[in-house]
Parts: structure tokens; C-alpha cells; sequence
């Protein structure tokens, strides 16, 4: 049985804190969830810890993005968050609209091909980062 630590609403997704127990030892890691299509990405630790130390990066690229008024589907990886296998957990920026917008997703690679999973959140730039590391630091 999974509980729900502690939960951070933002803007475009949710984040919370999640403990299994096991009778040996718990298992924790955090969630994100995608409140509009139902799914999450789910972050252990050590991928938590690269997100929220590279999440300010990413909203000051998206900023200078949408200065620079880049085309609409250009996207920059900021940092790969996870790698296991044909899976990657990727923090990136892309521009669509004219406005640029944070993700983190899971991508799965076949035949040398690198393609998005359905499993991802958008950050909104708006986001209250301070917020998201005292987050992140209650719950280590």
C-alpha cells in the first residue's frame, strides 16, 4: 500500500511525496502527475534531486527562448534525469505558439529511434521554484 506523504499543487501538474513500507525497509520516490490526461511520471531520488537542481536553468532558457522568438517545435534538452535501458527521463524546453514551455518526459528509444512516452509533465514558468526545493528538501 502506497501512501501519500505530502503533495505540492503547481500550476500545470502535481507533485507528491510517496512512501511504500515494506517490511524491510520503505521504498520513496515522487510523483508527478498530469491532473489533465491522468498520467504520472513517477522520480526516485537521485532524478528528483538533477530535476529541481536544473529546473531554474530550464525556466531561465525558456525565458530567453521566447525572447529570441525561436520557431515554433524547436527544442533544447536540459538535463537527462534518468537513464535505465531503452528509458529516459529528460527535462527539456520546447517552443510552440510562440511561448516556450518545460516538460520532464519519459522517452523510450527502439531501433535507434527516440520517441516520447504519453508519461510527462509541463512546469509553467510561473512556478514558485523556491517552493519546489523546500518541497523537495522536507521530503528527502
Amino acid at each position: 500500500m502506497t501512501i501519500i506523504a505530502a503533495t505540492l499543487e503547481l500550476s500545470a501538474c502535481q507533485l507528491q511525496y510517496c512512501v511504500t513500507p515494506t517490511p524491510n525497509k520503505a521504498s520513496n520516490y515522487y510523483t508527478l502527475i498530469n491532473p489533465e490526461k491522468e498520467k504520472h511520471l513517477r522520480l526516485y531520488s537521485p532524478a528528483m534531486k538533477k530535476l529541481v537542481e536544473n529546473l531554474p536553468a530550464a525556466m531561465a532558457r525558456a525565458r530567453e527562448m521566447e525572447f529570441e522568438d525561436l520557431p515554433d517545435n524547436h527544442v533544447e534538452t536540459i538535463e537527462v534525469l534518468n537513464k535505465r535501458g531503452p528509458f529516459e527521463t529528460t527535462l527539456f524546453v520546447s517552443m510552440y505558439e510562440g511561448s516556450a514551455f518545460v516538460f520532464a518526459r519519459l522517452f523510450s528509444t527502439k531501433d535507434n529511434v527516440k520517441r516520447p512516452t504519453t508519461l510527462g509533465v509541463r512546469f509553467s514558468l510561473s512556478d514558485d521554484l523556491a517552493a519546489i526545493q523546500e518541497f523537495y528538501d522536507e521530503n528527502q
